[in-house]
């Protein structure tokens, strides 16, 4: 497109977009109907005014054409997240939010949970990290409660519906995840959840459900411990703040069993069979014990 007719292009897109979205319609149908697949030189300048930070990068985020540039956005906007650390507009990070969204890719997971550990990050920086990290896996931008940009700046609730939505963003690019990420993110999310400040413990808490099920809370269980009572009964403590299902294991004859533990609670179980017995946890050994004289 010859560089003259970009002023004319843009204030188009402004007037359709506001058109659209005065009528009703979601922003991401609204990119998703009127947005045409860019040029290679509309790509160029987006990403630069991205890069440039301040207004030219609000202007290109909030009217969705960086996303359209595909595998070229991916690098930057990845760079724009890490960029974000000190930002404090929510109106700035929630367009990086909805960009970033349309990217499903291993530079933006790691770029976003780079920011959303940072202690020295603003909170609302943290806040669009998590939600980002969140779509990574399919949640969407919809969190019951609290809707758009203020999703960045006002605590979710304590209580009622959890969770983001489960009908992913639109992709522009979808590249596979390596495996473990949902490890890596899972844990993130568990320490924010227990111990990041306000605006992010409950958002992460729940964030962290777009993860689904299969992984257990990622909590260091180091301190938790089995003893022996007498016989083949044993005693579990749970040292933890989480209600968690640990798991005995008797190697010797194969015996096998959950064991759910309340938060900073303790548990007694009997074996069937005897031998030493492991306290295990998400697969790793915690601790073992051995039998002990007969019970009276």
């Amino acid at each position: 497109m010859p560089q003259s007719m970009m002023p004319i292009r843009r204030a188009t897109t402004r007037i359709v977009l506001l058109a659209s979205l005065l009528l009703g319609a979601a922003p991401s149908a609204v990119h998703a109907q009127f947005r045409d697949d860019p040029s290679a030189a509309e790509c160029r300048r987006w990403l630069q005014d991205l890069s440039a930070g301040g207004e030219a990068a609000l202007d290109v985020l909030q009217f969705g054409w960086v996303a359209g540039c595909r595998e070229e956005a991916v690098v930057p906007l990845a760079s724009a997240i890490r960029s974000s650390r000190a930002e404090g507009d929510p109106e700035f990070l929630y367009a990086l939010v909805k960009e970033a969204a349309q990217i499903r890719d291993e530079r933006i997971l790691d770029a976003a949970l780079e920011v959303a550990t940072a202690n020295g990050a603003s909170e609302p920086a943290r806040a669009a990290a998590i939600v980002v990290l969140a779509t990574q896996f399919g949640g969407d931008l919809d969190y019951p409660g609290v809707e758009g940009a203020a999703l960045l700046t006002e605590p979710l609730p304590d209580e009622g519906l959890c969770g983001p939505g489960l009908s992913p963003v639109p992709r522009t690019v979808e590249n596979p995840l390596p495996p473990g990420s949902g490890r890596r993110v899972a844990a993130a999310f568990d320490q924010l959840a227990l111990h990041g400040p306000r605006l992010l413990r409950n958002l992460a808490r729940c964030a962290r459900t777009a993860l689904g099920s299969d992984i257990p809370p990622q909590i260091d269980v180091s301190e938790s411990s089995i003893e022996n009572r007498c016989g083949t009964t044993y005693r579990v403590h749970n040292n933890t703040p989480l209600w968690l299902v640990y798991q005995f294991r008797v190697p010797a004859t194969g015996e096998s069993g959950d064991l759910p533990i309340g938060a900073r609670l303790r548990r007694e179980f009997t074996t069937r069979t005897e031998g030493t017995v492991e306290l295990r946890y998400d697969g790793r050994l915690v601790d073992t014990a051995e039998p002990g004289r007969a019970c009276r």
